[in-house]
């Protein structure tokens, strides 16, 4: 075995010819210590490199793939075994049922979309007999480069191993690239519906009442979370492939302006996630930057590379708001200037504040509804709300305010709330603002568990 200046493993011929025989003996084993048929993984890899990063990622997730298809067809997998070779991941499975069908389900995998195709999932007989492609009349594999069968290309060695690798490579990060923006936009949805879920909310949309909006009522809130997911999708693509954070802020602009179109589209004009657009659209980007950047999602990384995005941007539009001489102009030359601010300096509202107070509260076992409530005080009592502002001035938002600190210190309690919430709703206003806030943190937690974030094991919750 070689190593190449990278310092990873270069397998050669004789390698990979005793690997083939010891992953032959192995199957043997099972099949005999099993007593059933077996599924064999490995990786479709050319070349003298077999195992790297983005080879481990994909073969993992293929793991995954296996195992959730035979449980989808209660195909029972009894003993499993893997390893992590240099001459290439290996993963074996003892499985209940007909080899057949079995095969059957391993190509649906392998011809599912281009990680599929990297994929060589055997399966073998109890007598040791592997089930072909063409024993369930299934036409032959094609070759990644040109789409012939692959043993005519294999047999005239029609591309190179470098071609075939870099393909390859191509094609897992393609796959994941993909499934990380899925993942990403799921979280900016799931934060918008947990925001909307939780009751009460005081002068705002929840369960339990519209609050003091007349246009638009649960349903269109559920309508809307819907209609921004292709915008998260592609603001997380954004950020993956981005050139500086700066640029990708300026790209988020135009972007975010079509969103909030669909939006309006949906909703009849009714304005339900405008600041969310603007949020939730730029820590999605952020997710992507940290991400192929290789920072994990952390809600620290996250918070700094937000700031780096939108602060060169942002800072200039907030000090022109600062010459505004009265409070009426402030509003009109910047109805977002609190989420404006937050996004320059990285959204700390969510991350010092409103992400503690989630934890806290799941931590002490109160229910998601009932953390997000206590968030959500802990954010009205401290942020600068424009939506506040702009519907009971300065004065009255003050005095709300205070309600929400006080209602927070004595543990938000019912009566307290919806008592609260009807004074909201008689005096029109409304906390839009803390809300975007709220679903922001919300979207914090659910990154940093994800798979996406290193060590993500620790901190799910």
């Amino acid at each position: 075995m070689n190593f190449s200046l990278s310092g990873r493993p270069q397998v050669t011929v004789g390698d990979m010819a005793a690997a083939r025989e010891a992953r032959a003996a192995k199957q043997r084993q099972m099949l005999q210590s099993g007593g059933m048929p077996l599924v064999c993984l490995t990786m479709n890899i050319a070349g003298p490199e077999k195992i790297n990063g983005l080879i481990r990622q994909a073969f993992e997730e293929g793991m995954a793939l296996v195992l959730d298809m035979l449980n989808a067809h209660h195909a029972q997998v009894t003993h499993r075994e893997e390893q992590l070779a240099p001459t290439g991941p290996e993963a074996f499975f003892c499985v209940q049922g007909d080899p057949r069908q079995i095969k059957g389900l391993t190509v649906r995998i392998e011809d599912r979309d281009s990680l599929g195709r990297l994929l060589d999932i055997d399966v073998l007989g109890l007598d040791g007999t592997k089930v072909s492609r063409a024993d369930i009349a299934q036409p032959p594999r094609r070759c990644l480069l040109c789409g012939e069968p692959v043993v005519a290309c294999a047999r005239s060695r029609r591309h190179s191993a470098g071609e075939l690798f870099a393909a390859a490579m191509g094609l897992v990060r393609a796959h994941f690239e993909r499934l990380f923006a899925e993942d990403i936009s799921s979280f900016a949805v799931r934060a918008l519906l947990t925001e909307l879920a939780a009751t009460p909310k005081p002068g705002m949309v929840d369960r339990a009442n519209s609050g003091a909006h007349g246009d638009m009522d649960f349903f269109t809130f559920l309508d809307s979370a819907a209609a921004l997911a292709p915008y998260f999708h592609a603001c997380a693509r954004m950020g993956v492939q981005a050139a500086s954070p700066g640029e990708c802020f300026e790209s988020l602009r135009a972007e975010g302006a079509l969103a909030e179109g669909r939006m309006l589209r949906v909703t009849g004009g009714a304005n339900t996630h405008r600041g969310a657009v603007f949020s939730l659209g730029i820590l999605c980007a952020a997710s992507g930057i940290a991400w192929s950047a290789g920072k994990g999602l952390g809600p620290e990384t996250l918070s700094s590379v937000a700031a780096r995005m939108s602060a060169p941007a942002l800072k200039g539009e907030l000090e022109g708001m600062k010459q505004a001489h009265t409070y009426g102009e402030t509003l009109m030359k910047g109805r977002l200037a609190g989420a404006r601010a937050e996004a320059a300096d990285g959204f700390p509202t969510a991350l010092r504040i409103a992400l503690p107070r989630l934890d806290e509260a799941l931590a002490e076992g109160r229910t998601l509804n009932d953390a997000c409530i206590r968030a959500l005080m802990a954010i009205m009592a401290v942020a600068e709300d424009s939506v506040l502002l702009r519907r009971a001035g300065p004065e009255r938002s003050e005095i709300v305010r205070k309600a929400a600190a006080e209602l927070l210190g004595q543990g938000c309690p019912e009566d307290g709330m919806t008592a609260f919430d009807r004074q909201c709703m008689m005096w029109n206003i409304s906390f839009g603002g803390s809300a975007d806030l709220l679903a922001a943190a919300l979207f914090l937690r659910l990154a940093r568990g994800s798979r996406w974030n290193p060590g993500a094991a620790e901190s799910r919750a």
